[in-house]
């Protein structure tokens, strides 16, 4: 049996912490996150504990506790909801790892918990959590148990099943009725990403890359091209290069550089080398990656690439670049590149109607300095206060970056 007393004492120290970091019932920001930093904690001792029963015991209260908390709080750190997934995470592995004489307790535990009427808010936490009553589940009539609380946490907004309570109901069919009828159920719902994981993490295991190829090719087809680099161009990565087919791993790679991940070009570029065709494919890809890529992104290929002359000339277009690259360039192209400094820096002051914003104006000013225009950042500063004389947050903002670069000009 659980310790009841000890674990009341936890309950209520919780409770108390809650109940001092909160304004007449909600918990704002640094509240939250002084009470989801005592939550971690206790998860902590708790996995520290030598009775499973009563690290469980304690790890359903912090879940518990965490939800119901969760609608009356500001948690956009994201805290609580990490403490929630720390809660479920120990919680899968205790149910996998648990005998036979606990499993029933952690069942109906677990069961009795996801149909709180709280987490009907929150079917996300309530499916995490059940899908630990996959290891604890022996016959039919459990089954039934698990599919009444998938009715209890609703579908999503489209009425469609949440992805979560199909991965279960697959794990459930394999452990009950084996692997060829929960493999039919994986293919009848391919189009589920989550089952469409499972079914290349499988295809990787027996090494059938021909079939891992094709669904992930397929899942690739079907989304929108402006969405970011895609786990499916990852897992294609993969095959080819377990593979060794370097034609289309270099075609993967080029579809992930861009996808916007400027990284991936000193990859491209060893596969090109590998293949002696770096020197003619080069230019042809950069103009192509000019055509195809955010300005940010080309920017930063750019600078891998060690082309000084082109990322000058994307600043010149590109002027809020210059925060990022122009201490870069300015060793190769100073007054080409203060001159970008200066035109961007005087647009940004014009804007700026706050001390906030003078401030940044003032990282920018300090950016040119250390870009080695110390007397011309400090005649611009000059320039800029005497342009917009009636701002005096302004004025004691550059007032005082001033005198700290006429310091260092002189150190």
């Amino acid at each position: 049996m659980p310790d009841t007393q000890y674990l009341n004492e936890i309950k209520g120290q919780l409770k108390i912490s809650i109940r001092h970091n909160s304004d007449r019932g909600f918990v704002h920001y640094s509240g939250c996150l002084r009470v989801s930093t005592e939550m971690s904690s206790i998860i902590e001792s708790a996995e520290a504990l030598s009775d499973p029963v009563m690290t469980f015991d304690i790890l359903i209260m912090v879940f518990k506790e965490a939800v119901k908390l969760i609608s009356h709080a500001d948690d956009s750190s994201g805290a609580l909801g990490e403490v929630v997934r720390s809660c479920t995470s120990v919680i899968q592995q205790l149910c996998q790892s648990e005998d036979e004489a606990n499993q029933s307790y952690f069942f109906e535990t677990i069961i009795k918990t996801a149909k709180l009427k709280t987490l009907k808010d929150w079917p996300d936490f309530g499916y995490q959590l059940m899908e630990a009553v996959v290891f604890l589940v022996h016959h039919d009539k459990q089954v039934q148990r698990v599919f009444e609380v998938f009715e209890t946490l609703g579908r999503l907004y489209d009425g469609s099943k949440y992805p979560e309570e199909h991965v279960i109901t697959y794990k459930l069919l394999k452990q009950l009725k084996g692997r060829e009828v929960a493999d039919d159920y994986l293919m009848e719902h391919i189009d589920v990403d989550r089952l469409r994981v499972i079914a290349v993490e499988d295809a990787f295991l027996e090494e059938s890359y021909e079939k891992a190829e094709k669904l992930c090719i397929q899942a690739l087809h079907k989304e929108y091209s402006f969405q970011r680099r895609s786990k499916w161009a990852n897992y294609l990565e993969r095959i080819y290069t377990e593979t060794a087919n370097q034609e289309k791993l270099t075609e993967i790679v080029y579809y992930i550089l861009v996808q916007g991940h400027p990284s991936y070009y000193s990859k491209l570029q060893g596969l090109y080398e590998a293949a002696g065709v770096w020197e003619q494919k080069k230019e042809p890809m950069l103009l192509d990656l000019s055509k195809k890529l955010l300005s940010n992104d080309y920017a930063s290929v750019l600078d891998r690439a060690g082309e000084t002359e082109k990322l000058l000339e994307l600043l010149s277009e590109n002027k809020h670049l210059i925060e990022y690259y122009g201490k870069k360039v300015a060793r190769k192209y100073p007054e080409k590149t203060y001159s970008i400094y200066e035109e961007y820096i005087i647009s940004q002051t014009g804007e700026a109607t706050e001390r906030r914003k003078y401030k940044e104006v003032c990282k920018l000013l300090k950016n040119y300095f250390d870009a080695g225009a110390h007397q011309s950042s400090l005649q611009l500063i000059d320039r800029l206060c005497g342009m917009y004389p009636r701002r005096p947050a302004m004025l004691d903002e550059f007032g005082k970056l001033k005198k700290k670069l006429e310091k260092m000009k002189k150190a």
